[in-house]
């Protein structure tokens, strides 16, 4: 197995997990919101009365456990999509270079061809004439 290959397989295997930890991400969102609105159906159901409050509690643990675990779960994502970018530039990084060289020389003649067509209007008889 040579190099690429191994970065190629490397690169597959951490696009894989950040795909997994959003699926889990949006998985336990759905949940929470569906438990979320059955308990406050269930508590709302008769009025609001202060004993609700007792019940309204447990509504606020999993709104902050479903925080930590969203924004870690994006912490993860945004982890192995960093790695998986660098295994990749590491794959690419001839045509990344050869990207750059191409850029470059198409940079340098467009503003060669805007020099010459500004150098000819400057040179029409219309800007020479008193």
């Amino acid at each position: 197995m040579d190099s690429d290959e191994l970065h190629w397989r490397m690169y597959n295997d951490h696009v894989t997990q950040a795909r997994q930890h959003e699926d889990q991400r949006e998985r336990m969102t759905t949940l929470i919101v569906v438990v979320a609105a059955a308990a406050m159906a269930f508590i709302s159901q008769n009025g609001l009365e202060y004993y609700d409050l007792v019940l309204s509690l447990p509504l606020i643990i999993l709104g902050a456990f479903g925080a930590r675990f969203s924004f870690k779960h994006y912490e993860r994502n945004r982890m192995h999509v960093k790695i998986a970018s660098g295994y990749l530039r590491s794959i690419d990084n001839e045509i990344y270079s050869i990207r750059e060289e191409q850029e470059k020389q198409h940079n340098e003649t467009s503003v060669s061809k805007q020099t010459d067509k500004l150098a000819k209007i400057k040179n029409s008889n219309n800007f020479n004439k008193p």
